[in-house]
């Protein structure tokens, strides 16, 4: 491990430490290698899966870009595409308009997703994308952790986050996740690193990507205001005027093209049964020890999805407490963010929320590293979530419903 801590590369005149690029390769292999596996055993290149099947998707007005797509796109692309991809499909094919629904899918991720295609078809444009920043954050991150861990833990927890199940497959597929944690890992980054004004102009960025974005102002404002410099405060009054004159500008797209100044917030094809609030008020009270395996509705909901939703909810609040020991900003920015999810979000993609709330991995590392015989069990964790993240992919892909 030694080699590939120490030392750097040189790209047109730059050093680039070999650590970063050593976790960024290990993450992509092990994404090429599940999705050369799925290839396979799918034999996509003459049968069609799930989401290429007319006969199997349901007849969504979104879900007729997957089907058009197989036409004219590479049928590799379809090991990353399902679900809320053909949202983003749709949008990048034809813009906000051809849905009112289409206003609860942020706009970063498909403008990023259209530069692509220059270079190929709308299905592969997404695909490339939604690769090429689910391993772009990879660095940042381990960059992250090195402020607050050793050189070594910070790329054990790189790897052992990456590979975890949700961040694995939807950091793969064609969702914002990738996205979202290069912007917001950057936005932090820049921020503890002292450049704090490109740091309120990438959590600007950060807040067109997924509602959530904007809460990564929260620990940035925390930290300027506790410190007793007037002017520092002024000054940071003044910069939350980008990230939210962008969620202003982005209310008054939605509202000139749909004609709801809050189309973003109403438009959304979940019922509200699925919030944590409506789950304890209605859906326990109606079905009973039943309900323990979240019931839903026409939905075929994978077998290990209710495992992790509950242990989502027992473990995360654990790891937001520890938090505070290693920065009480952090902990204002995840506390925040789950008490958002739990009030707002669907509860069936909790594990999927979670996977995008990155200062928890420090303490999960501080935490395995501590454990006796840890370098037995770090690598068991490893495969073992290599393991999971196929068997969901593999799901997922099938039409099921994983988070």
């Amino acid at each position: 491990m030694s080699y590939l801590l120490e030392g750097s590369f040189t790209f047109l005149n730059f050093k680039i430490p070999r650590r970063f690029l050593s976790s960024l390769f290990i993450v992509l292999i092990v994404k090429l290698a599940i999705s050369a596996i799925i290839y396979w055993s799918f034999k996509l290149a003459f049968s069609d899966s799930f989401w290429m099947d007319a006969g199997s998707v349901e007849p969504l007005i979104q879900n007729q870009a997957l089907l058009d797509g197989v036409a004219v796109g590479p049928r590799w692309a379809y090991i990353f595409l399902g679900w809320d991809s053909a949202w983003y499909l749709s949008i990048v094919k034809d813009g906000y308009i051809f849905s009112s629904q289409s206003f609860a899918f942020y706009p970063v991720f498909p403008v990023l997703a259209r530069f692509f295609l220059l270079i190929s078809s709308p299905v592969a444009a997404l695909a490339f994308c939604s690769l090429v920043f689910g391993v772009l954050w990879v660095p940042l991150y381990q960059a992250f952790a090195e402020e607050y861990l050793s050189r070594k833990s910070a790329f054990i927890s790189v790897l052992l986050f990456a590979v975890s199940p949700f961040t694995l497959i939807f950091t793969s597929v064609g969702y914002s996740e990738g996205v979202f944690l290069f912007i917001t890992v950057g936005a932090w980054l820049l921020f503890i690193r002292g450049r704090r004004m490109e740091a309120f102009f990438v959590a600007a960025i950060a807040t067109l990507v997924r509602p959530p974005g904007i809460l990564v102002i929260l620990p940035m404002f925390s930290v300027i205001v506790s410190k007793k410099n007037h002017w520092s405060r002024l000054k940071a009054v003044s910069r939350l005027i980008m990230p939210l004159a962008a969620l202003l500008l982005w209310l008054l797209y939605s509202w000139k093209i749909s004609g709801d100044p809050l189309a973003s917030f109403h438009s959304t094809e979940w019922s509200s049964m699925y919030t944590l609030t409506t789950y304890f008020a209605q859906v326990l009270p109606k079905f009973g020890l039943a309900a323990l395996s979240f019931p839903a509705l026409e939905i075929n909901l994978h077998w290990l999805t209710p495992l992790f939703i509950w242990s989502s909810l027992i473990i995360a609040p654990f790891l937001i407490w520890r938090l505070r020991e290693v920065s009480r900003a952090l902990t204002l920015y995840c506390l925040t963010y789950m008490l958002g999810i739990l009030f707002f979000g669907t509860i069936l993609s909790l594990p999927r929320f979670i996977a995008v709330l990155f200062p928890i991995w420090i303490p999960i590392t501080s935490q395995l590293i501590s454990i006796r015989h840890s370098r037995i069990i770090i690598p068991i964790v490893f495969i073992t979530s290599v393991a999971i993240s196929y068997i969901l992919w593999v799901g997922f892909l099938s039409g099921i419903f994983i988070a």
